[in-house]
């Protein structure tokens, strides 16, 4: 293996945290991406080495050439008052078996890991409900078709985790159990039918498309809460409990006009706000972006940026000195509506947004700062939180 060391063109947070994301998706040989701010570092096969280097300073340049600053706006930033852990938190868990892994990307949990995730998301349920919010639980598969209505294939094709079967056909079947069976390669295209299903992303396309046609009513918004898996194809970036390939989502779905939406998000910030000065943990909220995967869509993340589409909690991981976002809180403006044809009686523009946690990463993210031995007290300060008020 060779090391590549290359400086980065853009001394921007979120062009790094870009880049790091995207060179993970150049070659399945690379290994170990890393940067200290101003250089970029990755290892990969010596006889590939000077091909990927290329690609990857192509890949900069590009990014470089649609790059605009569009400064963060910080709403909320707090530091943790105690002492980090001095251990490896990940390698603890593992031991206890709080937490155990499996292939990349995928890890199950248990003991007090699981008991403070569900203590996270009984007090989400818990906001919830003050919203009258409806709770459904929807399919882990969502159609190929429904991605194309609102551009989600074309946006992030290298997230997708294709479903399928083998073609109906018996000869096929049978010629493929025994391939199986000898311990052959057969798991191809000339076996597996055309993919009509992916694992789904995020919870609430499955929410729209729910409400796909209706003429509804604005005199109070549509507030839906669900949680479920989500799996997201992420290489070699799949690391930890910080990004995993199977990962639980907690989703809070607004449908209603401009201000309804942006007013029920704005009280979810205040109450997330609430939860972090009471659990005392070094956190920020501010305006982030999506990682919008191929170069024409980087207009549209400096356009979340400015217009503040989106704001990230993020936790900080002392291990790596790097920030973790573990929620999101959206507002998409008209897009979902538009394409999943949502109307209101009265003719006006029907808005949405959703507010998103990933319920693995808040824990680890928790657990990163306090440690194993405080996980107790920790759960007992989130269960306290039913109490907070907007």
């Amino acid at each position: 293996m060779r090391t590549v060391q290359l400086l980065i063109p853009v001394q921007d947070e979120d062009f790094i945290k870009t880049l790091r994301y995207k060179v993970a998706y150049v070659s399945s040989e690379i290994r170990d991406i890393e940067d200290d701010g101003s250089t970029l570092s990755f290892k990969v096969p010596s006889a590939r080495a000077d091909e990927t280097e290329a690609i990857v300073k192509r890949m900069m340049e590009e990014m470089k050439g649609g790059y605009r600053d569009v400064p963060q706006e910080i709403r909320f930033k707090q530091q943790n008052p105690l002492a980090y852990p001095t251990y490896d938190v990940y390698e603890a868990l593992v031991d206890q078996q709080w937490v155990v892994p499996y292939e990349q990307g995928l890890v199950g949990f248990g003991k007090q890991f699981l008991k403070m995730y569900q203590a996270l998301d009984h007090l989400i349920v818990h906001w919830s409900n003050r919203y009258q919010a409806a709770e459904y639980i929807y399919p882990d598969l969502i159609g190929i078709d429904t991605l194309n209505q609102y551009d989600y294939v074309s946006q992030f094709p290298n997230h997708l985790m294709f479903a399928s079967h083998l073609r109906e056909d018996i000869d096929l079947i049978q010629t493929f159990s025994r391939e199986a069976a000898d311990g052959c390669d057969c798991y191809h295209s000339e076996y597996i039918a055309e993919p009509r299903l992916v694992n789904k992303l995020a919870v609430c396309p499955h929410v729209f498309k729910q409400y796909e046609g209706r003429i509804i009513d604005l005199k109070e918004p549509i507030i839906v809460t669900s949680v479920g898996k989500c799996k997201r194809y992420e290489s070699v970036n799949m690391n930890r409990v910080e990004r995993l390939l199977d990962f639980s989502m907690r989703e809070i779905v607004i449908i209603g006009s401009h201000e309804q939406v942006l007013q029920v998000r704005e009280e979810w910030i205040e109450l997330v706000q609430q939860l972090i000065q009471s659990i005392q943990v070094e956190t920020n909220i501010k305006t982030g972006n999506d990682p919008f995967f191929t170069n024409e869509y980087s207009p549209k993340a400096m356009l979340q940026q400015k217009l503040k589409l989106k704001y990230e909690l993020n936790l900080y991981l002392p291990y790596n000195k790097k920030e973790l976002s573990v929620g999101s809180f959206n507002y998409h403006g008209t897009h979902f509506a538009e394409s999943f044809s949502i109307e209101a009686v009265d003719g006006r523009n029907v808005h949405t947004g959703c507010i998103a946690f990933g319920l693995e990463r808040f824990v680890y993210g928790i657990l990163a700062q306090i440690g194993l031995e405080r996980a107790e007290e920790m759960i007992e300060r989130i269960t306290s939180c039913m109490a907070i008020r907007t």
